[in-house]
């Protein structure tokens, strides 16, 4: 049973952008915070330095995979004590952007580097409730053959300079990126907290199952505690502890949640939303819908359109230019 899928499904897990960094020494790059945004460098070739501003510096060899699900701002280089440039300054009149090369006359290093943003976090956060810094090395069992083949494929795509790369190359990170939170989940590569560990749970990842796949079914109390086959009691001590809310409270999380994702997605009027989404009636769906996010649906709808109309405006201008690594 896979109670986490149907949550990165409808949170919409998308890659921003991804490339190959060609490095050789002496190199520095700092990336400043990307707020709701996740970003990884895997060293594909040769070893690098990391560190969080101000903190000290830590190795990453070859096959190590450094993953910053908050968006942490940070260094990497070839050696501690070089030379520090802004990624973001270097990528902005890169002709060869998504992909960097920086010639040198050391050692060499190849970085698979990208970045996810998941559209619709809202009030089911993923990327707050994983570790703000995550590094994995290959001796610690974190490349399964499923995640090695999606990295080579991902490396193979990356160095291609077809008009087609980026297309190919962005839904592999998609499934890149959630078959390595699954997985991490799945054998405790960091510790879970919240929802994420109740869906490690035997019995509550029945539930969270149960609940991500509908919805809109009446749910009570005493029937999801009979689908994790407990007692009441048992039931509302078992999952207040590991998800930190009563079931119902989460339940009404998760509708809306959905209802978010079709507030943006469709031009659904709020009957149809409230209902699609699991709420009884319009009202219903209104009071909960503001006590989550305060603010009622179609205040959230109007925000989320002027915010797409700027966002397609600021495109425009910026057309022909160069992609940043990280986008802004």
């Amino acid at each position: 049973m896979d109670a986490l899928s149907p949550v990165l499904q409808r949170l919409r897990l998308r890659s921003l952008v991804g490339g190959m960094a060609y490095l050789q020494a002496p190199w520095g790059l700092s990336q400043g915070r990307e707020a709701e945004t996740a970003a990884f460098h895997l060293v594909a070739r040769g070893k690098a330095f990391w560190r969080l501003p101000g903190d000290r510096w830590q190795a990453l060899g070859p096959g190590s995979l450094l993953l910053l699900p908050q968006g942490q701002a940070h260094e990497i280089c070839s050696e501690p004590g070089v030379a520090i440039r802004s990624l973001h300054d270097l990528m902005a009149n890169n002709p060869q952007a998504p992909n960097l090369v920086i010639p040198g006359s050391g050692d060499r290093c190849t970085l698979l580097c990208g970045g996810f943003r998941l559209r619709h976090q809202g009030v089911l956060p993923l990327f707050a409730l994983l570790p703000a810094t995550v590094v994995l090395h290959p001796d610690s069992d974190w490349s399964t053959p499923f995640l090695q083949g999606l990295l080579q494929l991902m490396i193979e795509e990356s160095s291609q300079q077809g008009s087609f790369s980026t297309a190919i190359l962005l839904p592999l990170m998609d499934a890149f990126f959630t078959a390595l939170v699954r997985e991490g989940c799945r054998h405790r590569w960091w510790p879970l907290p919240g929802w994420l560990a109740a869906v490690e749970d035997p019995r509550l990842a029945k539930v969270l199952d149960r609940i991500h796949r509908h919805p809109d079914q009446p749910w009570t109390f005493g029937d999801l505690a009979q689908v994790a086959g407990l007692s009441r009691s048992a039931f509302a001590f078992r999952f207040r502890r590991l998800v930190g809310e009563p079931p119902i409270q989460y339940l009404q999380r998760w509708r809306i949640q959905l209802a978010q994702v079709m507030l943006e997605e469709s031009s659904d009027g709020l009957r149809s939303v409230a209902r699609r989404s699991g709420f009884a009636t319009e009202s219903a769906f209104i009071r909960s819908f503001k006590q989550f996010t305060e603010k009622t649906p179609g205040a959230y709808r109007r925000e989320l359109r002027q915010a797409q109309n700027e966002t397609d405006n600021q495109g425009r201008n910026n057309s022909g230019t160069s992609p940043p690594c990280l986008r802004k």
